[in-house]
């Protein structure tokens, strides 16, 4: 992968033993580290790991007299008092060593995930120290003055590439820091017998668009004693322009150089007088290297593919007609006979040889449409009833039928004459479909609109895809193929979105959603990190720095109630039925804005707010507490809002919450 902000690598030269004033100096070292363990406990986390990482650089390195500024930290003084020359000054930068672990652990967790291995680093080698210290002491270190030696600039080394690693991590890093860095050095180096080593504090842009139109002006910030020879700057040898203000380098790299490189990284090599290795003006200069990289990115920031779009549908169905069925009713004389002859699903599909193995679901089909087709029978007085029916569950087709025999009676009055009674009986004839669901459910297409199915975006591009005319219901699957270029090799990925769960895919530069309405891809355009606010590489566009997350939720019924005040959950003895609704993964350095929790009933088509302490619009269920942050891994968490539904109905719930970087 292509890291937003590359490493930079040291190529040091060996460092000159120590020579006359080392005790002198080694006073020095004590003063400026008390200051820096003072400055230690006011500022920001990332600030201590910054400060900490290159005062110590500068305190390790040569610093100034301790009766010049102020006294000592007892602490840390009685931590090498005792020791002479090459051991103080390696206990020196192991103290050091300590307040910048400390630091990184004590950072959010999006820092210390990236900064564990450098934590890791410092700690075997603060363990290292205390080894070779503890054997100096005993005076079992065999050729001590050359082991301390070789293990000072060991950790010198570590400690610079720790300052690039928080340099990579903190967004927030300003230039104002590195500033001061430098004028510190400056005053450093103006007393006598102090010999403070050049070094560059940061670099920027390390990123650049292959499209450049114009050269890539790089800045390197730093300490570079202007009354020694110039720093030179080369890539695989061939020399770049490099111009010098004080206290701050500027490399020219052609754009053809960035143009051919697009998508990897190269190396431009800053060689650079680092520091004397004699007797104040009478020494010889040692130079050092340092391999800047810059990540040119590729001209293809990502491309997607539709592979599948679904809309939600009705069950899909086939009708057969059943064979007819009949029946008859009799009725003796003045008498009435009511019957309800009946014929299962099962016994009428078999008839007409129904699959319920391989082709249909037998738990979900049913009998649809009875009607009687055909009646008749003796009706003498115009009684008899007929009709047909099937029952709650559709698994059984029901016949009603009702036969009545007639009395004797007179009719006529005094001129009429007897009317004798007779039987009767009523015969029908009944039909009904089979509504046969099918195992196989060919799925509906939803067509998408708002830009092409398939296709490339390159920096600053969206793409966001959405429901067409004809895909009149919410989608319940979707299926896109991501290939991301900013890897390299290319990342390539298929993201769903299947019945309210989706697939998030979020990298350094991509992020794309799929979810019920449609797809949303996005490219982020990217600031360098330049200090000055605003500052662009030429060509990109703003950063993205809002991204949305929505969830939806079913909400089970709850048995009834009212509010105020707030019901409790089912499982506590109360009538609401409780849900916790947790929004997918937050990549842990994007931070949250704004959260918000809607509902609705099923049959509605839109989601009412919820707020806080209060019923919501909908009805029927409220809010609990407040949202709450959980962690999911060291750069994953998710926001989580519990809902209580007191409504004796369905309900959909759905939770969004804005977050930027």
């Amino acid at each position: 992968m292509i890291p937003p902000i590359p490493a930079i690598r040291s190529v040091r030269t060996p460092l000159a033993p120590r020579r006359n004033g080392e005790a002198y100096l080694r006073r020095g070292k004590l003063t400026a580290f008390s200051a820096l363990m003072t400055f230690k406990t006011k500022s920001s986390v990332v600030s201590q790991v910054v400060c900490l990482i290159v005062c110590c650089a500068l305190v390790c390195s040569s610093v100034c007299d301790a009766q010049r500024y102020g006294g000592t930290n007892p602490q840390v003084k009685a931590a090498f008092a005792d020791l002479p020359g090459a051991a103080a000054e390696l206990v020196a930068i192991q103290e050091a060593m300590k307040g910048i672990s400390e630091a990184i652990s004590q950072a959010d967790v999006a820092v210390h995930d990236r900064l564990k291995q450098t934590q890791g680093e410092l700690d075997a080698e603060i363990a290292q120290i205390d080894t070779l210290i503890k054997q100096f002491r005993a005076g079992v270190l065999q050729d001590a003055n050359t082991v301390l030696n070789k293990t000072f600039v060991e950790a010198n080394d570590l400690l610079f590439r720790a300052t690039q690693g928080t340099l990579a991590t903190e967004a927030a890093f300003e230039q104002g820091i590195a500033s001061s860095l430098v004028s510190a050095s400056q005053i450093v180096d103006s007393i006598p017998f102090v010999n403070v080593h050049a070094y560059p504090a940061m670099a920027f842009p390390l990123r650049a668009l292959p499209t450049r139109t114009t050269d890539l002006p790089l800045t390197i910030v730093g300490f570079f004693k202007d009354n020694w020879p110039a720093p030179t700057a080369s890539v695989s040898g061939a020399p770049l322009a490099i111009s010098r203000n004080p206290n701050r380098l500027t490399v020219t790299v052609p754009k053809q150089m960035i143009h051919d490189a697009a998508g990897n990284p190269f190396s431009i090599r800053l060689r650079y007088p680092a520091y004397k290795s004699g007797w104040w003006i009478f020494g010889s200069l040692k130079y050092d290297e340092r391999d800047i990289v810059l990540n040119v990115l590729p001209i293809k920031a990502a491309s997607y593919k539709v592979l599948k779009s679904v809309q939600k549908d009705k069950p899909q169905y086939d009708y057969v007609n059943i064979i007819p069925k009949q029946d008859n009713t009799e009725a003796g004389k003045c008498s009435t006979a009511v019957r309800y002859p009946s014929w299962p699903m099962t016994d009428v599909a078999a008839e007409v040889n129904v699959d319920f193995t391989t082709t249909y679901s037998q738990a979900e089909s049913t009998l649809v449409g009875p009607q009687v087709i055909a009646r008749g029978g003796n009706n003498p007085d115009g009684q008899n009833d007929c009709s047909a029916s099937v029952d709650a569950a559709g698994k059984l087709l029901v016949l009603y039928e009702k036969a009545r025999g007639s009395c004797d009676h007179w009719e006529g009055g005094i001129f009429g004459g007897m009317h004798w009674g007779e039987g009767g009986n009523e015969f029908c004839r009944v039909t009904a479909q089979l509504q046969l669901l099918k195992q196989v459910q060919v799925p509906t297409p939803c067509q998408l609109t708002g830009g092409a199915v398939e296709g490339d975006l390159s920096w600053g591009e969206e793409v966001k895809l959405v429901k067409g005319s004809t895909c009149v219901n919410p989608i319940v699957e979707l299926s896109v193929q991501l290939v991301d270029y900013s890897f390299n090799p290319p990342q390539s990925r298929t993201i769903s979105y299947i019945d309210y769960t989706s697939d998030l895919y979020f990298s350094d530069y991509v992020d794309a959603i799929p979810d019920d309405k449609g797809f949303h891809a996005w490219v982020r355009s990217f600031l360098d990190p330049v200090p000055q606010a605003g500052a662009m590489v030429a060509g990109a566009k703003p950063l993205t720095s809002v991204r949305d997350v929505s969830k939806v939720y079913p909400i089970p019924v709850g048995k009834g109630g009212t509010y105020p005040p707030e019901p409790q959950c089912i499982a506590a003895g109360g009538p609401a039925a409780c849900v916790q609704m947790c929004t997918d993964p937050i990549p842990a350095d994007y931070k949250v804005k704004a959260v918000t929790a809607a509902l609705k009933d099923k049959a509605q088509a839109d989601f009412k707010p919820c707020l806080p302490n209060k019923e919501c619009d909908a009805g029927g269920a409220a809010l609990h507490g407040s949202y709450f942050l959980q962690s999911l891994s060291p750069s994953l968490y998710e926001v989580c809002w519990e809902v209580r539904n007191w409504a004796t109905s369905l309900r959909d719930g759905r939770i969004s919450v804005q977050t930027a970087p």
